[in-house]
């Protein structure tokens, strides 16, 4: 007897099984990810330059550019801020 819709036991067992691999991929995909974001952080690896403290900062009377207070001069020779 065939199935309405050319649907078969064996095409919908072989849908899910598709479906569920592809959605278990997808989690050890995530959790590959998780896991090594934590390794990272354990470890001291970089958070891409985020700071979890705000910072003062002060205005360089040469360039106009702000930079950290006591981490030095914006880079220019005549900087009024000393080098680091």
């Amino acid at each position: 007897m065939r199935a309405m819709l050319g649907l078969s036991i064996t095409k919908i067992i072989f849908t899910v099984l598709v479906v569920f691999l592809v959605w278990r991929l997808f989690s050890w995909i995530r959790q590959n990810r998780l896991k090594h974001s934590n390794r990272q952080n354990d470890l001291g690896g970089s958070d891409h330059g985020a700071t979890l403290e705000p910072q003062d900062t002060a205005q360089c009377a040469v360039c106009q550019a702000y930079v950290p207070v006591g981490t030095g001069n914006c880079g220019r020779e005549d900087c009024p801020y000393p080098l680091s």
